[in-house]
C-alpha cells in the first residue's frame, strides 16, 4: 500500500456544505463514529476517512434533495446496487441494470443513461437535485465517481475516461476531490456526462459477488487510488491526478523532484517507483500533456498558441511539432477531425 491515510482535503468542501445546512463539523464526525477525531487532524486511515465521506455525502445528499422531508439514504441502497449489477455478464449489461436500479427507486434514485455514437460512449448521471448550487455539484461529483469506480471495479481495470463535463459553474476554490476521475472537468454544460470508449462496454465482468463486498465499505469514495489490488500502482495514478490537476488550474508542470515533494515522498522513491510499474515521470508528464492538449481542441475553443504556454511550449510551432509527433496529426486537423472549425 502506498498511502495508509486519505488527506481531509478531500472532504472539506462537503463539510463546509454541511455546516451552511447547520451541521456542525463536530457532529458530522460523531454521526460517522468519529468523535474522537481532533479538529486539527490533517488525514485519516483509509477506512475511517471513506466512512466520513460516506456519511458525510447521504447528509448533503438529505439535504440537497428534492424530497419533502429530505431523509437520509441508507447505504443499504448502495450495497443493494453493487448486489444487483455484479451477476451482469458484460459492463454495458452492467449500465443498463443500473440504470434500471435507479428507475425502481423512484424519488430516492438519480438516473443513469447510456448513450452510445461512433466509437464513443457517454454516461449521463444526474442525482436531480433541488438546486445547482455547490452543494448539488458535489453530490453530482460523488454519484459520477462512484459509476466510475464501481465499473472500473468490475471489469478489473481502472476506465480511462476521454472526458468529464457537468451542468454547473467552476468551483470558487481548488476542490481535490474533482480530480479524481482522471481528467479535466469541464463546466457550464447542460449535463452531466462522463464519456468513454464505447469498447468498454464489451469488457466482461471479472468480479465475483464476494470479491465485490470486500470494496464496498469503501463505496463511495473512489478509494483505488490509496488501496487495493493496484497498490503499486497507485503512485503512478496519483502523480497522473496530481499533473492534470496542475495543468486544469492553469499552472507549469513540475520537474520530478517536486512532483515527489508534492506526492510526499522522495524523487529517487518516486522514480524507483515507476520504473517498476513499467513507467517514468517522463513519459507521465508527456502522457498529461497530450491528453491536456486532445481535451482543450475537443472541449473547448482555445487557441492553439494559449494552448501550447498551458504546457509550457515556447510557442505554438513548437507545440504544432509535439503534437504531430503525439497522434500523428497536426492540432488543426485533429480538431477540424472533430467538427470544430475557425479557430
Amino acid at each position: 500500500m502506498i498511502s495508509t491515510a486519505i488527506p481531509l482535503t478531500y472532504v472539506l468542501p462537503i463539510l463546509r456544505e454541511l455546516e451552511r445546512h447547520g451541521r456542525s463539523r463536530s457532529a458530522v464526525l460523531r454521526e460517522a463514529g468519529l468523535q474522537g477525531v481532533r479538529g486539527s487532524v490533517a488525514a485519516l486511515p483509509v477506512r475511517q476517512f471513506t466512512h466520513l465521506y460516506g456519511c458525510a455525502i447521504r447528509l448533503l445528499e438529505s439535504e440537497t434533495s428534492r424530497r419533502i422531508d429530505h431523509s437520509i439514504q441508507s447505504k443499504e441502497i448502495t450495497d443493494l446496487l453493487c448486489h444487483c449489477v455484479v451477476s451482469c455478464q458484460k459492463l454495458g449489461d452492467v449500465i443498463e441494470r443500473a440504470a434500471a436500479f435507479n428507475r425502481v427507486l423512484g424519488p430516492m434514485g438519480g438516473s443513469l443513461e447510456l448513450v452510445c455514437r461512433d466509437r464513443i460512449a457517454d454516461l449521463i448521471v444526474d442525482s436531480h437535485r433541488a438546486s445547482h448550487d455547490t452543494g448539488a455539484f458535489l453530490v453530482d461529483l460523488a454519484s459520477m465517481l462512484f459509476y466510475h469506480q464501481l465499473f472500473s471495479l468490475l471489469i478489473g481495470e481502472r476506465i480511462q475516461l476521454l472526458g468529464a463535463v457537468v451542468m454547473y459553474s467552476p468551483p470558487t476554490r481548488p476542490m481535490p476531490i474533482t480530480e479524481l476521475l482522471g481528467v479535466p472537468i469541464g463546466y457550464g454544460a447542460s449535463e452531466n456526462r462522463l464519456t468513454l470508449r464505447a469498447d468498454y462496454l464489451a469488457r466482461p465482468v471479472v468480479r465475483s459477488g464476494a470479491e465485490l463486498a470486500q470494496s464496498q465499505d469503501y463505496f463511495p469514495f473512489p478509494f483505488d487510488v490509496w488501496i487495493g489490488e493496484q497498490a503499486r500502482g497507485a503512485l503512478h495514478d496519483r502523480l497522473r491526478i496530481l499533473l492534470m490537476s496542475i495543468l486544469q488550474h492553469g499552472e507549469m508542470l513540475p520537474d520530478r523532484a517536486k512532483a515527489a515533494q508534492l506526492l510526499g515522498c522522495r524523487a529517487t522513491t518516486l522514480h524507483r517507483r515507476l520504473i517498476d510499474s513499467g513507467t517514468s515521470y517522463a513519459r507521465i508528464r508527456t502522457a498529461c500533456r497530450r491528453e491536456w492538449a486532445e481535451h482543450q481542441l475537443i472541449f473547448t475553443r482555445t487557441p492553439l498558441r494559449e494552448i501550447a504556454s498551458e504546457l509550457g511550449f515556447s510557442d505554438d510551432r513548437s507545440f504544432r511539432r509535439a503534437f504531430h509527433k503525439w497522434v500523428g496529426c497536426g492540432p488543426g486537423e485533429f480538431r477540424r477531425s472533430r467538427g470544430i472549425r475557425g479557430i
